[in-house]
């Protein structure tokens, strides 16, 4: 109920919901999504991933994850004798595949009929080329700001995509057998990497976060004789740094002073603080195989 309840009565959770920010919901298609998957049920997993692919473009990070967790040979695992490649295209898995990829297209299919090119635009293809000098947590924003309206600033935005989607494929590769893990350091990743990071973005790995705790030393293992502290101690700080970016933003946006140089040393403290938070959750956790629900016995 703990973990739970950090996600429940979270201040960012209920301020993002009361300013109108749908990731909620996005959050609860992915869990429906786990759920379905858990219970081997990967007809009902795929239309609910599939629907939260089209609600939202940023779960398809999870996309070869879930692929590579269907089916993975869990005994192989335990043994060290583990194969990505062992039944690579079994049934379920490709069942899982087409489901969603039908949902996902028939949804665009559907949205496209009645709103035309504006909808693919502003839905799909506006996150490939997409600059933001406003509002922007992001280490990128600085450059983009300076470079917004040089020719070369597209392909910048472009190149972004390669460190970020670099960290979230090894992650996936490696740890996908721990299936809430993979996904929470794929999320942060993304997040941190992203060339355009807002406060939303925080509820996307913040959401995870009860799944992993379960398992990780910064709750688990005390620290001057307490649990929680390590884990209670980087999410504290991580509030206290936000009120320092909303600052200089408040200057911006409504006070109209140029403080971009400071808000991009302050982008550079929050990159290093998250990058530095990440390592101390990933050294901390110990790995375990995610089961299906119904293959664990009680008391274990």
């Amino acid at each position: 109920w703990l973990y739970v309840s950090f996600w429940l009565f979270n201040p960012v959770t209920i301020i993002m919901s009361t300013r109108g920010s749908n990731d909620n919901i996005i959050a609860m298609l992915v869990y429906l999504t786990l759920y379905y998957l858990l219970k081997k049920d990967y007809t009902r997993a795929a239309f609910w991933y599939g629907l939260s692919v089209h609600f939202k473009i940023y779960p398809i990070i999870y996309s070869f994850v879930f692929y590579l967790f269907i089916d993975s040979d869990k005994k192989a695992i335990i043994d060290g004798k583990s194969s990505i490649f062992k039944n690579f295209f079994s049934a379920n898995r490709l069942k899982f595949t087409i489901i969603s990829a039908l949902t996902f297209i028939g949804f665009t299919a559907i949205f496209y009929a009645i709103y035309g090119y504006e909808f693919l635009y502003e839905s799909l293809l506006y996150h490939f080329i997409r600059k933001d000098n406003r509002h922007n947590y992001s280490v990128y924003f600085y450059t983009i700001y300076q470079m917004y309206d040089r020719p070369s600033s597209t392909t910048f935005a472009i190149l972004a995509f390669v460190p970020q989607w670099s960290v979230m494929l090894t992650t996936g590769f490696l740890f996908y057998y721990d299936l809430f893990f993979a996904m929470l350091i794929q999320t942060w990743a993304f997040v941190v990497f992203n060339k355009v990071v807002t406060e939303q973005y925080f509820l996307w790995y913040l959401s995870i976060i009860p799944f992993v705790c379960i398992n990780n030393g910064i709750i688990q293992k005390p620290f001057l004789g307490f649990k929680g502290v390590v884990g209670i101690g980087i999410y504290i700080i991580h509030l206290l740094c936000l009120p320092i970016w909303s600052y200089h933003s408040f200057l911006i946006e409504h006070l109209g002073q140029n403080v971009f140089d400071k808000i991009n040393f302050v982008n550079y403290g929050f990159f290093i603080i998250n990058i530095l938070f990440m390592g101390v959750v990933i050294k901390n956790h110990q790995l375990t195989i995610t089961k299906e629900i119904g293959t664990v016995k009680k008391g274990t």
